[in-house]
C-alpha cells in the first residue's frame, strides 16, 4: 500500500526550487559516516593519512580497526613524501580549503584511482573523477545541519536506519538569523558535538530537502567572484601560495602577521582555527606554523566583494 501524502494544515519552512542533484551520490548523515561505510567496505589493511587533518576522521579507522599510515605535507599541502602501497591498502588525500586540485591530480598519477580516497569535504565544488572516491560535507558550505556525500562506483550498501536528529542540530541556523553569530554560537557548538558519532545512517530527509533546494550554480558563481577578489587584492602579501585556478574555494588561505587573528576577531571576522587535534602529530616547526599561522578568510554566498572589503582593509594593515 502506498503511503498517502498528508494534505492541508499549517505550512512547513519554505523552500525554493534548486539545482542540486543528490542522485550520483551515496547520502550519510556526515562525511565521517561516509567513510566509515567506505572503510568498512574496502576494508583495507592500512589507511594512509595526512598528519594535518581533525581527529573525527581518524576516530573512524580506529573504529573499524584499520591500522594508520602517516604522511607528511609540504608548505603548500602537496604530499612531501610518497608512500609505497602495499596490497590492499588506501591513500586518503584532503584538497585543504579547496584550493588543492593539483596536488589531486598528482597522487592520482601516482596511485591512479582504485585505491585513493579524496577528502572533498572542503572542496564541495570540486567536480567527482571518474572512477575515484571522494568525500563531500555539505554543511561546510551552505546552512544545513548535518550531511555527508560519498562518490564512488563501488556497489555501498547504504544502512537501513535513517538519521532521525537533523531537527536537533538545527536551532543554530534559524539562531543566527534571528540573533547574529554570537547568540547561536553554543547552539552550533552543540549541533557540530552532536555529529560525534560516525556509525554510518541515512541521510535525514530534512538535509536531503534543504540540500535539494540550494541554488548551486548561484552560490558557485558568488563564491568564485570572491575568490577572484581576495585573490586581486591580497596575493601579493600573501605568504601561501594560493592556486588561482581553484574552482569556488570554502576560504581564501592567507598566511601574514601573526597578529593578524585577533584584529579580525575585534573587527566581528570570524575565522576557524584548523588542526588543533593534530599538532600532537606534527613535529615539525613548520607544521605547527600552519596551524597556527594561515588563516581562512571568509568567501562564501553571503558576502559581495564590497562587504569583503572590510577583511582586505585590516590585512593589508601594515
Amino acid at each position: 500500500m502506498v503511503a498517502q501524502i498528508p494534505i492541508g494544515g499549517y505550512f512547513e519552512l519554505e523552500r525554493c526550487p534548486g539545482d542540486m542533484d543528490l542522485n550520483p551520490f551515496y547520502c550519510f548523515q556526515s562525511a565521517r559516516g561516509a567513510f566509515y561505510a567506505f572503510l568498512a567496505h574496502v576494508n583495507p589493511n592500512k589507511v594512509w593519512m595526512p598528519r594535518h587533518l581533525c581527529d573525527s576522521m581518524i576516530e573512524v579507522a580506529i573504529a573499524i580497526g584499520v591500522p594508520i599510515g602517516w604522511y607528511d605535507l609540504n608548505q603548500d599541502f602537496s604530499v612531501k613524501e610518497f608512500p609505497a602501497l602495499k596490497e590492499d591498502e588506501y591513500f586518503v588525500y584532503v584538497n585543504y580549503f579547496g584550493v588543492c586540485q593539483k596536488s589531486v591530480d598528482n597522487v592520482l598519477a601516482k596511485y591512479g584511482s582504485d585505491r585513493v580516497l579524496i577528502d572533498n569535504c572542503q572542496a564541495f565544488f570540486a567536480k567527482p573523477i571518474e572512477g575515484t572516491h571522494a568525500l563531500y560535507s555539505p554543511r561546510k558550505f551552505f546552512g544545513v545541519p548535518d550531511g555527508g556525500l560519498l562518490d564512488t562506483e563501488l556497489e555501498i550498501e547504504l544502512p537501513e536506519e535513517i538519521d532521525r536528529d537533523s531537527l536537533h542540530r538545527s536551532n543554530h541556523l534559524l539562531a543566527r538569523l534571528a540573533l547574529g553569530p554570537e547568540g547561536g554560537f553554543e547552539a552550533y557548538q552543540k549541533a557540530e558535538r552532536s555529529l560525534t558519532e560516525s556509525t554510518p545512517k541515512q541521510m535525514s530527509s530534512l538535509t536531503r530537502s534543504l540540500l535539494e533546494g540550494i541554488n548551486l550554480s548561484s552560490i558557485r558563481k558568488k563564491r568564485a567572484e570572491n575568490f577572484e577578489y581576495l585573490m586581486s587584492e591580497l596575493s601579493e602579501i600573501n605568504n601561501f601560495n594560493v592556486d588561482a585556478t581553484s574552482p569556488s574555494p570554502m576560504f581564501y588561505p592567507f598566511k601574514g602577521r601573526a597578529i593578524l587573528r585577533e584584529e579580525l576577531l575585534e573587527a566581528k571576522i570570524f575565522i576557524p582555527t584548523y588542526w588543533k587535534d593534530a599538532q600532537k602529530r606534527c613535529e615539525a616547526n613548520w607544521n605547527v606554523e600552519m596551524i597556527e599561522g594561515l588563516l581562512p578568510l571568509p568567501l562564501d554566498q553571503r558576502y559581495t566583494p564590497a562587504q569583503l572589503a572590510r577583511v582586505v582593509n585590516i590585512v593589508r594593515k601594515r
